[in-house]
């Protein structure tokens, strides 16, 4: 039989939601805070951001790793609470959020090839060799899913409930 849960066990998950909520856009926040940016948008630039602050990279990468993956966790904890009245919505988001929350935190590897290589080739030969990657002909078929997941599943989450049912 199901029984109704007690006042202390709501307190209970109603701070665990909370903290499923906060914990990805937190630590995600702090990733992009500790991140070592570059000073101009080339290739060359972002290896010598990361080679001058190597220990640095690799903390804003994890953190940046671990945060993608717990937006997640803060996307499924918003789908629950959001409930199933409107499952057309809640489902798209899901989606959405499923493909960013798994697919983002694998881009993040490839700080750590860059890394590698900005320390260990010369410069010139490490940007084209990141940036050869770029043309690679299935490179899209991993970037564009996280991107769309990452981007369109928390907004399909904050989106008014109404503007979305009339849309679909």
């Amino acid at each position: 039989p199901h029984t109704t849960p007690t006042a202390q066990q709501q307190g209970r998950s109603s701070r665990r939601a909370t903290a499923a909520l906060l914990a990805g856009p937190l630590v995600t926040t702090a990733g992009l805070a500790v991140t070592p940016w570059e000073s101009e948008r080339t290739m060359t630039a972002y290896h010598q951001s990361l080679a001058g602050s190597p220990d640095q990279a690799q903390i804003a990468a994890l953190l940046l790793y671990f945060g993608y993956a717990l937006l997640g966790l803060s996307a499924l904890t918003a789908i629950r609470r959001i409930g199933s009245r409107h499952r057309r919505h809640v489902a798209i988001a899901a989606v959405l959020s499923f493909l960013g929350a798994t697919l983002m935190p694998g881009q993040l590897v490839t700080d750590f090839y860059d890394l590698a290589m900005a320390q260990n080739l010369p410069a010139a030969d490490a940007a084209r060799a990141s940036e050869a990657t770029q043309d690679l002909a299935f490179a899209p078929l991993m970037i564009i899913p996280a991107l769309v997941g990452f981007v369109f599943g928390p907004v399909a989450l904050v989106m008014p409930f109404d503007d979305v049912a009339a849309a679909v």
